[in-house]
């Protein structure tokens, strides 16, 4: 985890980490949706949770 946080902070990527309560074919299917435009462009994302953040 460290490491990934690291490296997505150094090259500027953004990242998951965690996700396995989003694989799923619901999720899945979500995915494609944005992928096919059906929401339009994704601006932006915001993701809550309980948890602490890491540096």
């Amino acid at each position: 985890a460290r490491k990934l946080a690291e490296t997505a902070q150094a090259t500027g990527v953004k990242t998951q980490m965690g996700n396995q309560a989003h694989a799923n074919d619901h999720m899945r299917d979500v995915v494609e949706a944005i992928q096919a435009g059906v929401i339009g462009r994704v601006k932006e994302i915001h993701a809550w949770t309980n948890r602490p953040i890491w540096p």
